[in-house]
């Protein structure tokens, strides 16, 4: 036991270093996984999360807390991190981003498009066909950069030419939705 406290002192400074660069970056991408966790004595088992933050490109590093709500949010982040969070819609990230001026929210694509799936299987207008189908033009466009090694300029250049006129028909679409569904509703 002794020798695992050992290395447990030496390795958090290295795991510090590597949240310090990590929260460096002005853009994140932050998700949390529930886990179940056994408290000795309680004689069940609990829910924890493990809190990920990754600044694409560069470093990450995991953050266990026993909440989910934006107290552990900001026990992960700090609670002044300035820049982008990549996220999905869960409440306390909107609750720290209200709270915190410098940090602005980014929707997650893959989470958008659930919900357009739902409203294709719940049988909803065309909206969410059209919506589908550009979000798949995206992935293609992605897919394309990654199969070809396109290093970062070349994303770069790939996006704007051909990734930004798909977002801007995207925005479009869902402006034109918007007023014709219920907020609660998947297209909402």
């Amino acid at each position: 036991v002794h020798w695992i406290q050992r290395a447990i002192c030496l390795l958090e400074k290295v795991a510090q270093a590597i949240r310090a660069e990590t929260l460096a970056s002005d853009y994140l991408q932050l998700d949390e996984t529930p886990v179940r966790y056994l408290v000795p004595g309680s004689g069940k088992a609990q829910q924890g999360y493990l809190w990920v933050a990754s600044s694409p490109g560069g470093s990450l590093f995991y953050h266990w807390g026993i909440g989910r709500g934006q107290d552990q949010l900001i026990e992960t982040l700090g609670s002044d991190f300035c820049g982008d969070i990549q996220c999905d819609g869960y409440g306390a990230y909107k609750a720290h981003a209200k709270s915190n001026p410098g940090a602005r929210l980014i929707a997650c694509l893959a989470h958008i498009r659930r919900n357009f799936v739902e409203a294709l299987e719940d049988g909803h207008d065309q909206h969410a066909a059209r919506i589908v189908l550009l979000i798949a033009r995206l992935y293609g466009i992605e897919e394309d950069l990654r199969e070809t090694k396109a290093g970062p300029a070349l994303r770069e250049s790939e996006r704007a030419w051909r990734s930004a006129p798909i977002v801007a028909r995207i925005k479009a679409t869902m402006k034109a939705a918007l007023p014709k569904h219920r907020p609660q509703s998947p297209v909402g």
